[in-house]
């Protein structure tokens, strides 16, 4: 058989696959290789670029993208990308500690200081809590335009249900300025999001979505009472056609969901798995497999190992949990109909 020495999509290929599952350190070495085996591979150079901007990297990233640009000036990602830079350009930068935040200057003066006393406030509880130290600086940018936000958080805008995406040392999120009046929160946006740092960093980005919104679900109560995925009434349709969720049906949610209930669930249970799972085995073995997923071990094996029991047994109590979480669906129901005769 005949190797071709000069295809570069050997390593692109693969990088981008590994950029998916949020490694976006190997993604950039992988496009890193295959610009060393075809310098002219203008896919190569912009995923490169988006590994760069996912580390924090904004500089590097924009280097490459103007080189994309030049190549190939009908580029919609690249220009939308460099747009974006533009924006962030103007920016105000503060670095304060272990956090570098950017965000407009109007939004700096009126809640940059707040912003930063709810990281401090998180990073204090949770490097101690998780037994880590972060990768600094942790970048937290804040848009003041959600279009521009998703553009430089995934090249494209719209997506109008994202508030905040983590990508292990940088966060991106809205403003409430980018939002309908009232309609985000986002002190709870941005501790549901600095927890992924901290799970993210803990596992080398190799933990699962469920179990990375888990956590965040899960510690969204410690940050605020109010806080976390509640209950929903909708999500009785969800388990009356799946059932309830086992540790092996949790991804599912959020892989190939079959509708935004279903999404709004995965985290729903997500978070209750979590919950479940400190009460039942401490928090100490929830460490524990998040140490083993960050060596490489399979998140399904060492959860149902660091629980000292079979996956039945877990399963089993799993779902009596979920049944009784679950159990005011009937007033939920009720509650919801009352609502709608008042509307």
């Amino acid at each position: 058989f005949v190797i071709n020495s000069l295809f570069s999509g050997a390593y692109r290929i693969p990088g981008r696959l590994a950029s998916r599952h949020y490694r976006f350190e190997e993604g950039r070495a992988f496009q890193a290789q295959a610009l060393e085996v075809d310098e002219h591979d203008h896919e190569a150079r912009l995923l490169l670029a988006f590994d760069l901007l996912r580390l924090g990297k904004d500089a590097e990233a924009r280097g490459e993208l103007e080189a994309v640009f030049a190549a190939d000036p009908y580029s919609v990602r690249a220009y939308n990308l460099l747009e974006a830079a533009d924006a962030i350009d103007g920016f105000e930068t503060v670095d304060r500690g272990i956090f570098r935040l950017q965000l407009p200057e109007y939004e700096k003066n009126l809640m940059g200081d707040d912003l930063l006393a709810l990281l401090d406030e998180a990073s204090e509880l949770y490097e101690e809590k998780y037994k880590i130290d972060l990768k600094t600086p942790v970048v937290v940018q804040v848009f003041d335009d959600h279009d521009v936000f998703m553009v430089r958080s995934v090249g494209l805008p719209g997506s109008a249900g994202h508030l905040g995406i983590c990508f292990g040392q940088l966060v991106t999120m809205d403003s409430p300025r980018a939002r309908p009046l009232g309609s985000m929160n986002w002190r709870r946006v941005l501790w549901h999001e600095f927890v992924h740092v901290i799970t993210l960093q803990k596992t080398n980005n190799r933990m699962p979505r469920w179990l990375s919104e888990g956590i965040s679900v899960y510690e969204e109560y410690t940050g605020d009472d109010a806080w976390g995925q509640r209950l929903d009434a909708n999500f009785e349709s969800v388990v009356n056609g799946n059932g309830y969720p086992t540790l092996e049906d949790l991804n599912r949610y959020f892989t190939t969901p079959g509708s935004a209930t279903e999404l709004m669930f995965g985290y729903f249970a997500s978070g209750e798995f979590v919950k479940f799972y400190v009460d039942a085995y401490g928090h100490e073995a929830l460490l524990r497999v998040l140490d083993r997923i960050g060596q490489g071990e399979n998140t399904t094996d060492v959860v149902v190992a660091e629980s000292q029991e079979t996956a039945s047994e877990l399963n089993l109590r799993f779902d009596a949990h979920m049944r009784v979480r679950c159990a005011s669906f009937d007033q939920l129901a009720e509650h919801s109909v009352f609502k709608m005769g008042l509307a």
